[in-house]
């Protein structure tokens, strides 16, 4: 898909709890991360996903969405996790940026 789509980059969420502490599975998301960087040597941005399940959880009931799998909910996740790094500029005091917080 790297050599049919040619991205500039890769958007990575970054799991974190409601208070913001960073999420267990945080480091996960961190080697991921850096696999993607080595085999591709593109860019790779964090962006804070906390609560983006749920969000896409509700947005796909508010459509009237029936039968919701995992799958769709975590597409759905998946673009809003995207979406909030096209809203947002990395910035070095957002959750946007090159190495996880």
């Amino acid at each position: 898909l790297v050599a049919e789509w040619r991205p500039a980059g890769f958007v990575v969420g970054l799991p974190r709890h409601a208070d913001g502490a960073e999420h267990e599975v945080a480091r996960l998301a961190a080697k991921f991360a850096r696999r993607l960087e080595a085999r591709f040597g593109l860019p790779v941005a964090f962006v804070d996903e906390t609560l983006t399940s749920a969000d896409a959880e509700s947005r796909l009931r508010e459509a009237g969405a029936r039968g919701r799998t995992r799958a769709a909910l975590d597409a759905h996740a998946a673009a809003l996790i995207l979406q909030s790094y096209l809203d947002e500029p990395p910035s070095p005091e957002s959750a946007h940026g090159r190495t996880p917080a």
